[in-house]
């Protein structure tokens, strides 16, 4: 669903804010074990994976939060993946704890620095809290007073401008410089000019259960954002539609026999990348690929269709050895182990190197099993058809009859009935009375529809002779 990188911390964290919403367990247990990244990365792919401004990684080196571990291409330093999230996990939890108090804080009126010195961080990190929650830089009626000030007297420049006053005049009336009052007179044609949608007012979080009132922008909104007071409440709201569309996607599965990637993959005992493009080349293809923003990269398959191509994929085994291989525990470990995929698991997954060679054993044991246990072939019969015993029993009768007759009329010359005439009569018989049996007139393909009648009827003949008498 190429090989995929480790979730970065903003999406896992989304499922954890929702609170009431959470995945199921075996969604989050494979999607550990199906992407581990690679704990060495350079610092601008670290900070991708990670979601952590590269300045911030940088700061973080100066001030040995982390450590440098060599140099990439480029020369770009290598940083520990591992070490980035033992450095963001008590940050983020600290964050998490002080949101609530930062908005009581803003509410009372606090400034950025207040807020900062009654938490105990930094001016710029509550800056920061404070914008990822939506919240306006001074709560109503609590701005300074110079700030009033100034905007009180622009707003007069402005109104004094708009009804015929000059510049200069609306200035002197205001108590200031011409300079001061065409900068307010510019600022206020720029924020015009940048106001391409029209506000849309205060409006209620549409989280439910948040209450929040807040104020987006006209451009949020006409791109389909504004919809949520904070990033916490998106992720929150985001988590809950995907556990919505995955319960939708288990309903269909169950209607209509599917499997998607993931179900597939654990089905031939490989990774879903294998799936979608090995195996897929090989000819397994999917009926669908969902197109849903919350399922990305998801395909259905039909089952029967999989189980056929697991059947000749088994079929296989016996003449190519490479794929022997990897139903050996051994060579699975070895392999695993020399790309560095074990202690990626482990570090994901918080279990011990044995634990994780424990279950990757079982794992490869079990694959072997249901390979090598495959039905091969057709699937054995429980009895020849039941029509093929009345063909058997109108044969004979017609053969008595044939030849009582020929006993009664037959002159010196006159060949005895053969079987295949006595199978032919059958065949004609049989298509007047039940014409579904036949995908043709006998009377029209008279040997094919006598071949027909005696490979049905010899086995029957020959089964009472084979049983040994007492």
């Amino acid at each position: 669903m190429g090989t995929p990188s480790e979730q970065a911390p903003g999406a896992s964290r989304s499922v954890e804010l929702a609170g009431a919403v959470e995945l199921e367990p075996k969604w989050q247990e494979r999607h550990l074990e199906l992407v581990p990244a690679p704990d060495l990365l350079p610092i601008v792919r670290a900070a991708e994976v990670t979601n952590v401004p590269q300045s911030t990684l940088h700061r973080w080196l100066h001030d040995e939060l982390i450590h440098e571990h060599g140099r990439g291409p480029h020369s770009s330093r290598l940083v520990s993946v591992k070490e980035i999230r033992s450095v963001i996990r008590p940050r983020e939890a600290t964050k998490i704890a002080s949101l609530p108090r930062l908005t009581e804080l803003r509410a009372q009126g606090k400034t950025d620095e207040e807020i900062a010195e009654e938490l105990g961080v930094s001016e710029t990190t509550a800056y920061w809290w404070r914008s990822e929650l939506g919240l306006p830089p001074y709560a109503p009626n609590c701005r300074p007073a110079k700030v009033r000030q100034r905007d009180e007297r622009d707003a007069a420049i402005v109104a004094a401008v708009d009804a015929g006053t000059p510049v200069e005049r609306a200035a002197r009336t205001a108590g200031t410089s011409s300079a001061t009052g065409y900068r307010a007179l510019h600022a206020a044609e720029r924020e015009l000019s940048r106001r391409k949608y029209p506000e849309p007012g205060p409006r209620e979080c549409s989280l439910s259960g948040c209450d929040v009132v807040f104020a987006p922008s006209g451009t949020e909104v006409a791109y389909g954002r504004g919809q949520y007071c904070s990033k916490v409440c998106a992720y929150a709201a985001r988590a809950g539609r995907f556990c919505d569309a995955r319960a939708e996607l288990e309903r269909r599965k169950a209607a209509e026999d599917l499997l998607e990637t993931a179900d597939v993959a654990e089905l031939f005992g490989v990774e879903p990348v294998e799936v979608t493009t090995r195996y897929r080349e090989l000819g397994l293809k999917p009926i669908e690929q969902l197109r849903v923003d919350h399922l990305p990269h998801t395909y259905l398959y039909e089952r029967k269709p999989v189980e056929a191509f697991l059947r000749a994929w088994a079929l296989g085994l016996d003449t190519d050895a490479r794929r022997a291989l990897w139903l050996d525990e051994d060579h699975v470990l070895k392999i695993w182990n020399a790309m560095g995929r074990l202690e990626r698991l482990a570090d994901a997954r918080g279990l011990t190197a044995d634990e994780v060679e424990a279950i990757l054993r079982d794992r490869t044991r079990r694959k072997a099993k249901r390979l090598r246990n495959r039905r091969r072939g057709r699937r054995q019969s429980s009895g020849p058809p039941p029509h093929h015993a009345e063909w058997a029993e109108r044969f004979e009768e017609m053969k008595r009859e044939l030849v009582e007759r020929w006993d009664a009329y037959h002159v010196d010359g006159d060949p005895r009935p053969t079987r295949w005439e006595v199978a032919r009569l059958v065949a004609y018989a049989d298509y007047e009375q039940h014409p579904d049996r036949w995908s043709y007139r006998p009377a029209d393909h008279p040997r094919q529809a006598a071949d027909r009648i005696w490979a049905a009827v010899k086995p029957l003949q020959n089964a009472p002779s084979e049983i040994p008498a007492p």
